[in-house]
């Protein structure tokens, strides 16, 4: 009866211990995936006049080279994200 337990336990931690390695597997795959389609989303995009540069809810509009200057932006929030719409 005790071995009978004993392999009862030892079997479900190997169930136990295959369900996580599967579980970070399909993680592991997914983001190997998911980060470099992200990358190529946010790929070299050409900004001209038709488009808006926003940073904490300040907006500008951009040159037609591309260039945008956006002053009086709080200097202590650390770092921002610019968004080009």
């Amino acid at each position: 009866m005790q071995s009978r337990r004993g392999l009862d336990k030892a079997a479900c931690r190997r169930a136990t211990v295959a369900r996580v390695a599967r579980r970070y597997f399909a993680q592991a795959a997914f983001l190997s995936l998911a980060l470099p389609l992200s990358a190529f989303a946010q790929g070299d995009v050409q900004l001209n006049q038709n488009c808006t540069v926003s940073i904490l809810n300040r907006n500008m509009q951009v040159g037609e080279d591309g260039s945008w200057v956006l002053p009086n932006v709080p200097a202590n929030f650390g770092p921002v994200r610019a968004r080009g719409r």
